[in-house]
Parts: structure tokens; sequence; C-alpha cells
């Protein structure tokens, strides 16, 4: 039996399953228990009742169970809910689960015994690890506010008791990570795998400090075991392609990069969104050939000529960029985001009385077209200054938004644009996601990445960054915007304003010129 007073969630979009877990908890002794059915309404219950233990089914509309665990997982109040994740599904899905920091998984079907006995093993366990995770939440804490060796000796206390738990095991390892004491943390991510090989999060982190030693090989095995462990996390297999590419590896990159994008999509959705993903890492000529094959598959596919556009621009194949935009403007002629990319290349290319007449089209068609006023009002006043001649300032780079303006770069101060970059940097931030994340774009006071599950507006976030030989912990990023992208599956391209002391902002100013140094030059 189970413990009468426990509060139990039960999230299920199936009203049956919901009411049959509720019977199979009031069987077992549980006097409380609510229902929700997804992971939007769980969120809800859990502001405003109090909740001991949720079971959560895996595949929901709206917000499923692993965007339920990601929720739960950024927010410090419901840290310490446990969670059994229920699914119809395979083993697959219980990595996953796992690895979004679920405390149990069962597959569907089950019967009153199986999730009675499950449930009663999580509450035990967790009882027995309490302490420890105690000593856990005060050594992050600590680290936070710099008192390292306050935080060691929380951390050798969970040491000293060797818990079967490579939960605890890899939380102590982010906090050595976070302190830069990376043989510690090796040490602590290899005890949790040797506990358990399946725990994902241990290769992940582990990967990213083989890197930073320069054992290349060793990390892209420990990566590539991580992926077959849980083949479904998309942002590990981006992650794995990054790799790949910056060692030379075009075709296992390609796989990777398609590995990431694999689902219930069409063909032309995945070559557009690989070649989102090589144009990402700085590498437009892969990404050419990406679109140029979906335009092939489906020519009239005006998204990616746009993309396609920018692709050639930059690359400065401006011939390329003004025949590919004029042929999409036959297919979709009141296209004004086409008429200012046009606008762009034609002004790049020195003709600037094209680009202010294709800029002036698109203000025609979208009055409020913000970013083709400024970039009409920009070349005016060069021409006023400057009077004829053949090169003008053409707005922007087309390295970032959907419609080849470049965005503002999260972290801004003082209402001045730092530099950004294509470094090659990485960055760890477990409440983002569970593996390393892409960056589109660096500065020294953010980031741009892309992720495929959608953060809160405003929330801030633990950071380890890499960036040459460095790995400098104890950083927060707040999310300061989002862009949904226009790719299948969706991804969001997140702005992370760089939170930290001018001391430490330092060393990653000097880690980031270092990387930028290192492969030739910025973006």
């Amino acid at each position: 039996m189970i413990d009468s007073e426990l509060r139990v969630l039960a999230v299920d979009d199936d009203r049956m399953m919901r009411r049959a877990l509720a019977a199979m908890m009031k069987a077992s002794g549980v006097a409380i228990v609510h229902e929700a059915a997804d992971g939007n309404e769980a969120l809800e219950i859990l502001l405003t009742l109090p909740i001991d233990f949720i079971v959560s089914d895996h595949d929901m509309p709206e917000m499923g169970g692993l965007d339920l665990l990601h929720s739960l997982e950024s927010a410090a109040v419901f840290a310490m809910v446990p969670v059994l994740m229920v699914s119809a599904d395979g083993e697959d899905t219980g990595a996953e689960a796992d690895e979004y920091g679920a405390d149990g998984f069962l597959s569907k079907p089950f019967t009153h015994d199986m999730i009675e006995e499950r449930i009663q093993g999580i509450l035990e366990k967790r009882a027995s690890l309490l302490p420890l995770d105690i000593s856990l939440s005060r050594a992050f804490a600590l680290c936070e506010f710099g008192a390292d060796e306050d935080a060691i000796m929380e951390l050798e206390e969970i040491r000293r008791h060797r818990p079967d738990s490579p939960r605890l095991w890899a939380g102590a390892g982010e906090v050595y990570l976070q302190m830069g004491d990376l043989d510690a943390a090796k040490d602590c991510y290899e005890e949790a795998m040797d506990i358990d090989d399946r725990f994902v999060k241990a290769y992940d982190q582990l990967g990213v400090i083989l890197i930073k030693e320069g054992n290349i090989k060793e990390a892209l095995r420990t990566i590539r075991l991580a992926t077959r462990i849980s083949p479904r996390n998309r942002d590990r297999h981006q992650f794995l392609g990054k790799v790949l590419l910056d060692q030379g590896d075009e075709k296992g990159a390609r796989a990777a990069f398609f590995q990431s994008v694999a689902g219930n999509t069409d063909a032309v959705s995945q070559k557009a969104a690989v070649a989102e993903l090589f144009l990402i890492s700085d590498r437009p000529d892969l990404a050419e050939t990406e679109f140029t094959a979906a335009i092939e598959a489906e020519p009239g596919n005006v998204h990616c000529y746009n993309r396609l556009g920018i692709v050639f621009r930059r690359q400065k194949k401006f011939v390329e960029a003004i025949k590919n935009y004029r042929n999409a403007l036959k297919l979709a002629p009141d296209d004004s985001v086409l008429y200012y990319n046009l606008a762009l290349v034609l002004i790049e290319n020195g003709d600037r009385e094209g680009g202010i007449t294709h800029l002036r089209k698109a203000l025609s068609l979208d009055p409020s077209f913000e970013k083709a006023k400024a970039a009409l009002e920009r070349v005016s006043e060069w021409k006023q200054k400057n009077g004829r001649g053949r090169k003008s300032p053409a707005g922007g780079n087309g390295s970032g938004n959907g419609n080849g303006a470049v965005k503002k770069g999260a972290g801004s101060r003082n209402n001045r644009r730092a530099p950004r970059h294509r470094a090659p940097v990485v960055i760890l931030a477990s409440s983002l996601s569970r593996s390393p994340l892409m960056l589109e774009d660096v500065s020294e006071t953010g980031f741009r990445v892309m992720v495929f599950r959608k953060p809160q507006s405003g929330t801030e976030h633990v950071l380890a960054i890499q960036a040459a030989d460095s790995i400098i912990g104890r950083c927060r990023g707040k999310v300061a915007w989002l862009r949904e992208n226009a790719t299948q599956p969706v991804t969001w391209s997140v702005g992370l304003d760089l939170q930290m002391p001018e001391a430490k902002r330092k060393d990653f100013v000097a880690a980031l010129e270092k990387a930028i140094a290192k492969q030739g030059g910025g973006a």
C-alpha cells in the first residue's frame, strides 16, 4: 500500500486512462488524486495545489510528458516532485524519459500491482537519497555564489556515501564542471555510467570534457553511444553532426543532421531543415546543396528559394542570388520579404538604385515592414552623403532570421550591438536541453541557439561554456527573445543574454577571441 497522505497528479489525454489511474491509486490507499488532460493543465494544478507525485503519459497533444518534465526541471520549486512516465511506446521512449529527469518508466498496459510497486520503489529511493539531494542542492547554490570550498565539502559528502544513483553523480559532476575541476567532473560522470550504462546525460557531459581535452576520437565514441541509447534526442544528433563537421567528416555530419530531423516529415522539409543546420554551422556551400535538392523536389517551395538566396548571399554569389530571387518572385509576386531580400543582394552587388526600387516595392506590399523601412532609410542617407558610387550599406549579412535580415543579438548592452561570430563554442544548459547546444552565433554578451523545445521568455538558465581550451562555469543566460522557425520539425531560435560578473566576462571574451582566432576569423 502507498501512504494515504500522498497527493498524486494523474496526467493523460485519455479520460478513461486518467480514471483508471485514479482508481488504481485509490485502491492502493491514496486519498487525493488530481487529474490533468495534458502538461499545461498539469502545470496549472501544480501552481495552485500541493502535489507529491506525478504519473504522466508520454504522448499528449498541446504539451506532452517530455515537455512537462522540461518545464518541471526549469522551475526549482518542482524539482523534488518525483515523476513516473507511462507510455505505450517501447525502450526508446523509456530512455528519453530517463534523460529528461523521470524517476521511472512503465510501459502500457500495466496492472495495479505493477504501478503500485513502481511508485513505492521511487518513493523509497527518493527518501533514502533525500539528505544527499539536499547536499547537492546546497553545492549548486554555494557554487553559484563562488563558495567553492563549501560546495566541495557538500560534494565530498555525496562521494563518501557512494550513492547508487547516477542522477546524483551526474549532478555532482555538473557542479565540478561549473567550478572548472574537469578531472573531478569526469570521475563523477564515469561513476554515473558505471551505475547505469544507459544514463545518457553522463555521456553528453563527458563528451564535452573529452573534446576540451582534445580526445576527439573518444568523444565521438561517447556521443555516438548516447545517440544509440536515446535515438530521439534531436539536440544530441545536431551536436554530433557539428563535431563531425569540425573534423571534416561531411558525410557523417549530414547523416547525423538528417537523423536530428527524422520523423513524420516529408523529404523536402527534412532537406530544408538539414540545410539550416549547415547554415548555422557556417557551411553555406553544403546548405546550398540541400536547398537546391529541396527545390528540385518541390519547385514551388518559395521558402526554400528565399533561404537559398540567403545562402548565395552569404557566399557572395550575388548573380546566383539575384537569379534565384527573380525565380521566386515569379511564384510569389506579392511576397514583400522576397523583394526585401533581393534588394539587399542588389545593394551589396553595387546596384543601389535597383535596391531602392525593390525596397519601395516591399513597402508598397507591406507598409508596416520595419526592416525594409530601416534599410531604405540607410541606403538613402548613404546616397545623399556619397552620391554615385559602387558600394553602399546593405542592412545586414543575411545570416540571421527567416527573411534574411539580421536580428539584434541577445545580450546587447547600453544599446550597442556586440560583434557576432560563428565560433566553435559549446553551451551546456540542462534546463534548456539535455544535450550540448548548437550555436547559431555568439558574441561577448550572449548567444543565439536553436532548440527543439520552447523555453519561457525571461527565464534564466545555468550555463557552462566551452570556448577554445577553457570551460567557464557559474554563468547564467536569460531568454531575451524567442523566434519560431519555419522548419519541420518546429525549432526555436533563442536569444540568451549572458549574465556573469565582469571579471568572468573578461575570461569568456579572452576564450572567445582565442576560439575565433583558432578557426581563422569570425563571421
